[in-house]
């Protein structure tokens, strides 16, 4: 999970230097990693929860939807899938 957050924090900086379709693709993976996984905290209970937040997976639901979203506006392969999951929430 800490690889997931240095990641978060250079994902801007890559933008500029990196592939458009590749920060496209990490955006995807991390906002649904960041999605499913405040989901999962809210479907489990309090017990998971205190569990999941020791280990030190927290799950941000409004970074994960901002992430979603951006691959939504950006229009490649991956946002049909981006759409779908936005609409479920």
């Amino acid at each position: 999970y800490t690889l997931f957050n240095d990641f978060a924090k250079t994902l801007d900086t890559l933008e500029d230097k990196a592939d458009p379709e590749l920060v496209i693709l990490f955006k995807f993976n991390l906002g649904m990693f960041l999605f499913f996984l405040s989901m999962l905290s809210e479907l489990l209970g309090p017990v998971p929860r205190k569990l999941l937040s020791v280990i030190g997976l927290k799950g941000d639901q409004e970074k994960g939807l901002a992430y979603l979203t951006t691959v939504v506006e950006a229009n490649s392969i991956r946002s049909g899938f981006a759409y779908a999951i936005l609409i479920a929430k």
